[in-house]
């Protein structure tokens, strides 16, 4: 009628290495989005600095140069487009990586 209750002893691996805690998929977006974002931060840098130096070259310039100003208009234009552009190819470029991040996800 009694029965022994014996005790057993749990073996488990020794590790010393911390649990995954994301999958390849959240690190490959968290991975795209930080890119994202640094690379916005220096498109915006580069647009507010040429704008800060073409309103000091403006105001260095005086009345009398207006085909200065409008060459420097025309640079800074010139600037904040090829910034839009940079900056829509990064989102494109990071919209894709999440697509395939989002693939590879699901492969697995």
């Amino acid at each position: 009628m009694f029965t022994r209750n014996i005790a057993r002893s749990a073996t488990r691996a020794f590790s010393t290495t911390p649990v995954a805690r994301k999958s390849m998929t959240e690190s490959i977006k968290e991975t795209a989005d930080v890119v994202n974002k640094k690379v916005g931060k220096g498109l915006a840098d580069a647009i507010e600095t040429t704008e800060k130096g073409a309103h000091a070259a403006k105001e260095s310039l005086g009345v009398g140069a207006k085909e200065s100003k409008r060459k420097i208009d025309q640079a800074a234009e010139t600037t904040k487009a090829k910034a839009d552009v940079a900056a829509a190819k990064t989102s494109e470029k990071t919209t894709q990586a999440k697509h395939k991040a989002d693939d590879v996800g699901k492969k697995y």
